[in-house]
């Protein structure tokens, strides 16, 4: 998200990502995004879902519970919430048949499955006063997400279950959001979540190796699409460009994925095809993956995952243009800054061209820079479970998650499963690790 000097790291693959530059400036006049999918079409039955609302920060998130036609009710249940990866949505985990997929599985196992989509996600595009088809809607970080609206889901849960505490499984970016939550707010996240099992968790992703991520996140694509305020090229290029191509065109479909995620190992091609087509890709905040293209630039030697980046820029509008500088060693120690060396960019964050409001990192802070998560305070019983062909979350990312929360003792267990890539998690069978999920889950709850 931050503007600079710099276009992303040695070795980082920018073709991919300066490519992906161009179509989203491209698409900026075709992004409205418009939830159009039905899930109960996704559930095999005699599966049944309900849906429930949780308002956070005045979005609408959707929340869906698993039950049974004609089956006990799940009332009474340990509870049990499923947290999906980036760029998906709550149905990433439905489409398997009923004896392979981890809700069903989940429900025969005794819990009361609960799944939620993501702010700005399918299912959870509405807000109490703004429309998806603006750019306000859009203007929310992955702290937003972590920090705000995972506490209000998971305090909802509790609330309709009657359980003090409740487990959760998470996959990818998912993983990263109940990490950054319980290292912003140990306490809270502890005495909310009883077990936290990870699958194939992102959350420091310094070296993650995905062709098209990789290359995106690197190459500054951030930098032109925030300061021009193009909110809803993000949602617009998944919307329209993404689902489209998975919908119609199997091969393109295949490269995309595996441009995002790497191939999938244990999933043949035609259950990737058919899963992709209905639940990839979801939509999501521009603003989430600046956050951790920032981070990504400061690779690839320290592990490090940081909040959200306001800029340097401290004043009103009308006070002149707002400087951003993106080499670290350059932010001066207090406002009001210096001019921007050559070529840096603009302020972004909230504050957006030509209406910026003067939010900028001293200010929310008390820094010029953002400050980094500290999983070394995060205190949730977790087992973190990883795929050894996996190279979105790569096993440099979890040996260090696997390090940093070993300090208050929340590491359980950690294992990694040999035929596994990323996708493997919700494409394909999940009993090759639901016996170690419920191992996890039934020795801390």
């Amino acid at each position: 998200m931050v503007g600079g000097p710099r276009h992303g790291r040695p070795g980082a693959p920018q073709g991919p990502g300066l490519l992906a530059c161009a179509l989203l400036l491209a698409l900026a006049g075709c992004c409205l995004a418009a939830d159009t999918e039905d899930i109960d079409t996704l559930v095999p039955a005699p599966y049944t879902l309900e849906r429930r609302t949780v308002l956070s920060a005045g979005y609408r998130l959707a929340v869906f519970r698993l039950g049974r036609a004609g089956g006990p009710s799940p009332a009474g249940r340990p509870a049990l919430l499923l947290h999906h990866g980036w760029v998906f949505s709550a149905s990433a985990w439905l489409p398997l048949p009923a004896d392979q997929g981890a809700p069903y599985l989940l429900f025969e196992e005794g819990y009361d499955v609960w799944a939620l989509s993501d702010r700005g996600t399918t299912y959870s595009r509405s807000h109490e006063t703004l429309s998806p088809a603006g750019k306000d809607f859009w203007r929310y970080s992955l702290d937003d997400l972590a920090l705000v609206d995972l506490p209000a889901v998971v305090d909802a849960v509790r609330g309709w279950t009657g359980q003090a505490k409740i487990a959760t499984i998470s996959w990818s970016a998912g993983g990263l959001q109940t990490f950054a939550w319980g290292a912003h707010d140990p306490s809270a996240a502890a005495a909310a979540l009883c077990a936290h099992v990870t699958l194939g968790p992102v959350v420091f992703p310094q070296r993650l190796k995905a062709p098209l991520l990789a290359g995106l996140l690197g190459s500054g694509a951030d930098r032109v699409v925030l300061p021009l305020d193009l909110q809803r090229l993000g949602p617009g290029v998944n919307e329209y460009v993404l689902g489209p191509l998975c919908a119609a065109q199997g091969h393109a479909c295949d490269a995309a994925l595996g441009g995002f995620y790497g191939p999938p190992a244990v999933a043949d091609k035609a259950t990737a095809r058919r899963i992709a087509a209905v639940t990839w890709p979801s939509t999501l905040g521009t603003p989430v993956l600046a956050q951790l293209a920032r981070s990504y630039r400061l690779g690839p030697l320290k592990p490090v995952l940081l909040r959200y980046d306001y800029g340097v820029d401290c004043r009103e509008q009308g006070e002149g243009s707002p400087p951003h500088l993106d080499d670290p060693s350059a932010v001066p120690p207090s406002p009001p800054p210096p001019a921007p060396p050559p070529g840096a960019g603009w302020g972004l964050g909230k504050r957006v061209l030509p209406d910026w409001d003067g939010t900028c990192n001293r200010k929310v802070y008390g820094s010029d820079l953002p400050p980094p998560y500290d999983l070394t305070r995060y205190d949730v019983p977790t087992t973190i479970i990883g795929g050894d062909l996996d190279i979105v979350s790569v096993p440099w990312d979890r040996e260090h998650v696997a390090e940093a929360i070993r300090t208050q003792g929340a590491l359980r267990a950690q294992h990694s499963l040999s035929a596994h890539a990323h996708l493997d998690f919700t494409f394909s069978d999940a009993r090759a690790w639901l016996g170690l999920a419920l191992e996890a889950i039934r020795g801390s709850c």
